[in-house]
């Protein structure tokens, strides 16, 4: 049920790059469920169908506009680059700053209580179990490369930028919310790790 809830909302936003960003993790979710269709390939195809029918309105309307409003033909690489991270800007990745030349909604300050957590669930990484320590590295690593790619068509993100579908976004800025949302799995994480290893009276207080 959260699964079919979590996919309808995602395809009721109705933007593509939503999805795409989005479809690391879930097929990291799926994955175990492909793994032993006998058991769980239903719950997680059904998941899917209702998660469509959710979102079905959506689609519709997406399917009308999307002919005129499309650039799915492609931009050259000053218009894919708008927005990029910069000097001037860097700031955004780990301060909650704002103004004229900022991009308010791709603001992802994930916050310093994040940040914290994450270096927890680094360190003790060693010491979870392996399926958790996969996932801190996977997340982790799937972070840093959106980090990498909001600086545009000035870093690695050129090698990429003019494939198909990729080629029709133009605000690098918002691969933050990878960034960000890397973060948040892998503190959450963190935070459980550490929970672990403390009192329980601690950990109810930290809770």
């Amino acid at each position: 049920m959260i699964a079919a809830l979590a996919g309808g909302m995602l395809l009721l936003a109705g933007r593509p790059q939503i999805v795409l960003g989005a479809s690391p993790l879930l097929v990291a979710a799926a994955w175990p469920g492909v793994r032993r269709l006998r058991t769980a390939g239903l719950p997680v195809v059904l998941a899917g169908v209702l998660a469509v029918a959710i979102g079905a309105p959506a689609m519709m309307t997406l399917a009308a506009v999307y002919p005129e409003t499309s650039r799915g033909g492609g931009m050259t690489a000053g218009e894919r680059n708008l927005g990029f991270i910069g000097p001037s800007t860097i700031e955004e990745v780990f301060l909650p700053t704002d103004g004229p030349l900022q991009w308010p909604e791709a603001a992802a300050y994930p916050g310093i209580l994040v940040f914290a957590c994450t270096i927890a669930a680094l360190v003790l990484a060693r010491r979870e179990p392996t399926e958790t320590r996969r996932v801190i590295v996977a997340c982790f690593a799937g972070g840093v490369v959106a980090l990498v790619f909001c600086f545009g068509e000035r870093g690695p993100y050129r090698l990429v930028s003019s494939l198909p579908l990729v080629s029709s976004f133009r605000v690098p800025v918002r691969f933050l919310g990878g960034w960000a949302l890397g973060l948040v799995i892998v503190g959450g994480l963190g935070l459980a790790a550490l929970l672990r290893r403390v009192p329980a009276p601690t950990a109810v207080a930290a809770a």
